[in-house]
């Protein structure tokens, strides 16, 4: 019987509100069920180009907000609207009418950007002009003179060189600030521990310049500031706090990670072929998986509160919740076997590496990254969506495929 619009719409929303996390849940408590799972998404698999390199030329014009989730991404030529990419690089060389919103490996953008810039990446490289305001949470970034910021420039740096002229504020935090340009109003500069702000030959900041470190800035002699220079310590109490939470950090990141192996070692000994299914879907359709696990992330505790506001949905919202947040803790964990998977079967000869080795290196490798400082938190934070998508696509593949069966007429 054809299912009309209204009941799809409403399947959905139980599905992904409610539904999944109870239905992971139940797979996970069950583990022969998994197989079924994946034998479904085996049998359903279809080649996918989600991750390979894409290109807008020069010669086309995007007359449309562009969206675009892939390996790489270059723009070539201009888009009358917005610009939200994904990508491990994205390079812009045309002409955005709106705003460009990215989270990327590596972001250079060499055109004109008429609105804001918002980036979330490792590297940034801006040699455009940007109309209106740029906020950037990086790990090194570069604003060369080719660049100019029409209103203010926030960001989140390990490290940033700012040869770009900046009409409004400035007001970052960061490890290594290089100033050398122009600022139209006042320069506000949290600086982390042992760090400092280095003013250049060009620097000339009309405005005030306030900024928090030990040490005190490096000003070249030709460096203008035409209101007060005011430098403040952190509070005391700020470092102390701070190293007795360091050394908490590590010792509780370390029985972390030695959980993470333990718990790790566990799933591949009970099931490990479905266990490695699991991390090969990952690869089917990536840009695709990343969407909807960022969809399950927010949806799943927003419905949960709403069950548990009602009073008789309490035991429904702490079950879902229970399988949430199962599923976000098994993310470092599948998402470490993928890496060992890919890592070491293709540095191996002969017989195959162990599962459980695959897991361990590779779960080692993404905790480290996942931990780095400025950036650590972006590479969680996509491989956390990524898993979260992936266990999404196959569960709901899995339901419609045993609908599909059911509403087929029994041959007599």
């Amino acid at each position: 019987m054809k299912k009309t619009s209204k009941k799809r719409l409403v399947f959905f929303l139980l599905f992904s509100l409610i539904v999944l996390p109870l239905a992971v849940n139940a797979q996970n408590m069950i583990g022969d069920q998994w197989g079924d799972v994946i034998n479904n998404w085996q049998d359903n698999r279809q080649e996918s180009d989600d991750y390979l390199p894409v290109r807008v030329p020069e010669t086309e014009t995007v007359n449309d907000n562009y969206f675009r989730v892939a390996d790489s991404i270059t723009i070539d030529g201009n888009v009358n609207g917005d610009a939200i990419v994904v990508a491990g690089e994205v390079i812009i060389n045309g002409d955005v009418s709106g705003d460009v919103l990215a989270l990327a490996g590596r972001l250079e953008i060499n055109g004109e950007v008429s609105g804001n810039v918002r980036v979330i990446a490792g590297e940034v490289k801006l040699n455009g002009s940007v109309g209106k305001n740029a906020s950037l949470a990086v790990g090194r970034a570069t604003l060369t003179d080719l660049a100019k910021i029409g209103w203010s420039l926030a960001f989140g740096a390990g490290e940033i060189t700012i040869n770009s002229p900046v009409a409004g504020n400035i007001y970052g935090y960061g490890g290594l600030v290089n100033l050398n340009s122009e600022v139209g109003t006042n320069a506000t500069i949290f600086l982390d521990q042992n760090s400092q702000v280095s003013l250049g030959d060009k620097a000339l900041i009309y405005g005030q310049l306030t900024y928090y470190a030990e040490k005190s800035a490096s000003v070249s002699p030709q460096a203008v500031v035409k209101g007060e220079t005011i430098k403040k310590n952190p509070p005391e109490r700020f470092f102390a706090a701070r190293q007795f939470l360091s050394q908490a950090w590590i010792y509780g990141k370390i029985i972390s990670w030695l959980s993470l192996l333990l718990v790790g070692t566990i799933i591949i000994s009970l099931f490990h072929k479905k266990a490695k299914y699991l991390a090969t879907a990952m690869w089917e359709k990536p840009g695709l998986k990343m969407i909807w696990g960022f969809i399950f992330l927010f949806s799943v505790p927003i419905a949960a509160i709403i069950l548990a506001l009602t009073i008789i949905g309490l035991p429904l919202a702490i079950i879902a919740m229970a399988g949430y947040l199962l599923l976000t803790y098994l993310t470092k964990i599948f998402i470490g076997l993928m890496i060992g998977m890919k890592i070491l079967n293709k540095n191996t000869a002969g017989k195959e590496t162990s599962g459980i080795w695959q897991m361990m290196f590779g779960v080692t490798i993404f905790y480290i990254l996942s931990h780095l400082p400025y950036f650590g938190w972006i590479v969680g934070f996509v491989g956390m969506i990524w898993f979260l998508g992936t266990v999404w696509e196959l569960t709901y593949n899995h339901l419609k495929n045993k609908q599909v069966k059911k509403d087929e007429p029994v041959k007599s």
